[in-house]
């Protein structure tokens, strides 16, 4: 088997610490002989994924990629070897939220960055959100979530605080201005035909999306289905309720006025530009469409024992 790092330079836990991670990696590596491997610092935004397709052109090895980075190179890494059957993924949390492994617990975080464990043990077929542009491990957000997830993502960054304390102040922000509130779409799933005014439509594959929120209760990786949580209209104050209660991770108390449903394929448009997000990704445009891809891609999975 041969490892190859990928590894963004601008990742928070990365940023002015690349020469170091690589030193503990060329070192892991050097000690005891544990096999081949590459590493491959990336260059701009969604550098890996151009990196990858060349890369994987002329490879027939077993190859294990782990991705150093956030939710963001994360998913470029997802979306450039979904389906191949001879890579593996090992994702590490070096960025802010993380998304995908949340699925796992915070009480197995640790084992995440393990070198030992991430080079060792075994891994597991999980579903791939995929589409015709874009794809992801974790899910994709569509209307006034999408737009509060950027808003807050760049208040974050500015001043420091706390990423739930950001998302709530950007969602105040954006109903007061009335971005992506109660957008019409055009919603089909699975032939299903399911048109209206929303506030949010949710595609998930996994049910954590950040710190303490928690966009879905009863979603699997294993499943061979793709999760839609549809927010219908909902009035200033009860969008103010709902903030509350979603960035804090009370799920219980929103399940009422969220619809969801269960399928394969879900296509969303609409006469206005959506606003989208791939995890931590965002993008507008006027027609998304989005599948489960079963089983696409062979996820390590460390555990204490150094196997599955």
């Amino acid at each position: 088997m041969k490892h190859l790092f990928i590894i963004n330079p601008v990742a928070r836990k990365i940023k002015g610490k690349v020469e170091k991670h690589i030193h503990t990696i060329e070192t892991f590596f050097s000690d005891k002989h544990r096999g081949e491997f590459e590493i491959y610092v990336t260059r701009w935004s969604r550098d890996a994924i151009g990196f990858l397709h060349k890369y994987l052109e002329n490879c027939e090895q077993t190859l294990r990629i782990h991705a150093y980075g956030g939710s963001g190179t994360h998913f470029e890494v997802a979306s450039a070897i979904a389906g191949f059957s001879n890579v593996e993924l090992a994702l590490y949390p070096m960025g802010k939220h993380d998304s995908f492994l949340r699925y796992f617990g915070e009480s197995n975080r640790h084992l995440f960055s393990s070198l030992e464990h991430q080079t060792t043990c075994g891994t597991m077929k999980v579903n791939f959100l995929s589409s015709a542009s874009d794809s992801t491990m974790a899910h994709v957000t569509v209307g006034f979530e999408a737009s509060c997830y950027q808003s807050g993502d760049v208040m974050a960054k500015k001043t420091g605080l706390p990423d739930g304390f950001c998302f709530k102040i950007a969602s105040l922000r954006n109903l007061l201005t009335g971005t992506n509130i109660n957008q019409k779409y055009k919603v089909e799933l699975d032939g299903v035909t399911l048109d209206g005014y929303y506030t949010s439509l949710f595609i998930s594959n996994t049910p954590r999306t950040a710190t303490n929120i928690i966009s879905a209760d009863c979603t699997e990786l294993t499943d061979n289905l793709l999760d839609l949580y549809i927010t219908p209209s909902l009035t200033t104050a009860e969008l103010i309720g709902l903030i509350f209660a979603y960035s804090s991770g009370d799920y219980d108390k929103f399940t009422d006025r969220i619809v969801h449903y269960q399928g394969h394929k879900v296509k969303i448009s609409s006469e206005q530009a959506m606003c989208i997000a791939y995890e931590g990704e965002l993008f507008y445009d006027d027609e998304v469409e989005v599948e489960i891809s079963p089983q696409a891609i062979n996820f390590v999975v460390p555990t204490e024992r150094g196997s599955l």
